[in-house]
């Protein structure tokens, strides 16, 4: 992880916005492995679960979007708290699905996009101050509005199989 703390570190010393899109780097895995995704992913797998119930597990019927409103992964874990914490958007896309009615089981594999940028605006400061953090809040606002440096997004892509039964 030392590396990729390293990327974000040159990326604000040279304060150029750019994304980082992250496809092969440790910070995948260790996200991939994270107990904040595993829980998403299951609150995804139940209302898939609730579509394929509605369909009959019907292979060639579409299951349409599902949109996970109020909810979004939050990595608060050692490590990755750093990097992505309080992430800013989720979309997850179901590439492909299959269902057996047999066994009634169902697997999914799905595509996830995890959003995070590190803008701070008043709201934040404020909030963050109550916690006893203000001072290197105030300080990392101070440096986005008033000396012109600019906050960096994260991109990450992963992949992953949701099972389950019906």
């Amino acid at each position: 992880m030392y590396s990729t703390g390293q990327q974000f570190i040159d990326q604000f010393e040279i304060n150029q916005s750019v994304d980082f899109n992250m496809i092969k780097m440790p910070l995948i895995q260790k996200v991939s492995e994270s107990g904040a995704l595993k829980d998403y992913l299951k609150i995804y797998g139940e209302r898939l679960k609730d579509r394929l119930k509605v369909i009959g597990g019907n292979n060639s019927q579409s299951i349409g979007q599902i949109i996970l409103e109020q909810t979004r992964p939050v990595f608060s874990s050692y490590g990755l708290k750093i990097f992505l914490n309080d992430t800013e958007q989720t979309e997850i896309s179901l590439i492909n699905y299959n269902y057996n009615s047999t066994s009634k089981q169902f697997n999914a594999d799905v595509f996830i996009e995890i959003t995070d940028h590190f803008g701070l605006d008043k709201k934040d400061v404020l909030k963050f101050q109550l916690w006893g953090l203000g001072a290197g809040f105030v300080g990392w606002w101070r440096l986005q509005h008033m000396s012109g440096y600019k906050p960096f997004k994260t991109k990450l892509y992963l992949r992953a199989t949701i099972t389950g039964t019906l």
